[in-house]
């Protein structure tokens, strides 16, 4: 009777839960690499999302907790698979979008790349508030809810904008996709592509979201 490769590969990981390639490969001999990936996929594996994603776990035996991550012996899986998906993943869901050291507070690995990455492919957007790069979602209307709770959140009010939300989505919008760019220079943008605006209104919208400089150096 041929081998159920799956069946052995579901009884190696019961015996050791976690398990990197070479350990993989000695516990079934001769069996080549591709094959083993095949009989993996058959019966749904994670890869580590840290140390290089050189270990492995079946998606069965993973507790996530509310991030969808899991760890066992500092290494970490994530329920969407990589570092990269697993950032954009808890970025287009937050509820207040995410600083760089919240999501490495949560993921116990740097992201600094990763989020330069997702951002340069316009997967996720950011913007400069207080100081610190906060990630959101890339579509503007989330986005600015995301932002919307981050100020509640940081105690300088309770009430929503009092700004035109079309000019609010559309100031955020520069401001995401032009880090580190002053109201004036987003004004001059955004009257290059037809949205009409004040220096007044944009001033008030940096100051209520706390993005930036009002005036360039």
């Amino acid at each position: 009777m041929p081998t159920d490769y799956g069946k052995e590969l579901e009884r190696i990981f019961d015996e050791y839960t976690v398990l990197d390639l070479p350990a993989i490969r000695r516990s079934i001999p001769g069996r080549s690499r591709a094959s083993l990936f095949r009989d993996l996929r058959g019966i749904g594996y994670l890869s580590s999302f840290n140390k290089a994603g050189r270990y492995f776990t079946l998606t069965s035996t993973c507790e996530f907790d509310e991030y969808g991550i899991w760890q066992y012996d500092g290494i970490y899986f994530s329920r969407q698979g990589t570092l990269k998906n697993t950032v954009r993943h808890l970025v287009e869901t937050s509820v207040a979008g995410y600083t760089q050291s919240e999501l490495q507070q949560i993921l116990k690995t740097r992201v600094h790349n990763t989020l330069l990455d997702l951002v340069s492919a316009e997967a996720i957007s950011r913007a400069s508030v207080g100081g610190n790069y906060v990630y959101t979602n890339r579509d503007p209307s989330i986005g600015l809810e995301q932002m919307e709770q981050r100020r509640d959140r940081q105690g300088s009010a309770k009430d929503k904008s009092p700004h035109d939300p079309y000019l609010t989505i559309e100031v955020l919008r520069a401001a995401i996709k032009y880090p580190g760019m002053s109201a004036k220079d987003v004004g001059r943008a955004l009257s290059k592509e037809g949205v009409k605006t004040h220096a007044k209104q944009i001033e008030g919208i940096f100051d209520f979201y706390g993005l930036g400089k009002k005036n360039s150096r």
